[in-house]
């Protein structure tokens, strides 16, 4: 069995590892919180259209794409404004579609998924990843409303709220955390959230 690109053996090796408790440093934080939420035996999927099960590699590429569209936002409307803000109405959108119907809809995880599409998927839970989607929303909702409206530094709010959005998604694509689903595995087990 390979676990992130490592060989750990048969299943009886694999099975001595978790035994143990070795299995969780060959893991990474998505797949800990994965097999997480797996054990708290989740009945009800996620809202509207999202998928059930959805494939890392496509939200890890989505989450470095859109990583960098925010950060090309905060950016962009520092120096060359307004265009920065018409980047943050576009990942706004996009994170939209992204809570209705996943990578279905979203032009971003569409791209993603194709730039995967030799890669065998690996799936994941979509109920975490749309409530991580629902905190990309809210914080590109932030830098668009922050550049749209008119007072002293706006643009440096919006710009800040744009770079947030950019390391949490940075912080998907490029070594696989996922900061909503951290937020998500809390809330389950303080009781805001029903793994049911």
């Amino acid at each position: 069995i390979y676990i992130n690109g490592e060989f750990l053996g048969g299943f009886e090796d694999v099975n001595a590892l978790h035994d143990s408790g070795e299995l969780e440093k060959h893991l990474t934080q998505a797949d800990r919180c994965e097999l997480e939420m797996q054990s708290a035996k989740s009945g009800s999927g996620p809202l509207f259209w999202f998928p059930e099960k959805v494939n890392a590699h496509a939200i890890r590429a989505t989450g470095i794409l859109t990583s960098l569209a925010a950060m090309a936002s905060a950016a962009m409307q520092l120096t060359w404004a307004p265009y920065g803000a018409y980047f943050a109405y576009v990942i706004l959108f996009d994170f939209f579609m992204r809570i209705l119907a996943g990578s279905f809809l979203s032009p971003l995880g569409r791209i993603a998924g194709v730039l995967v599409s030799c890669w065998e998927p690996k799936p994941r839970m979509g109920k975490p990843k749309q409530f991580a989607a629902c905190c990309g929303f809210t914080f590109a909702l932030l830098g668009s409303l922050f550049y749209s409206l008119s007072f002293d530094h706006h643009n440096l709010v919006g710009a800040g709220s744009m770079a947030m959005l950019s390391i949490a998604c940075g912080m998907e694509g490029f070594i696989d955390f996922c900061l909503g689903c951290f937020f998500f595995k809390i809330g389950i087990q303080i009781g805001v959230f029903s793994a049911n």
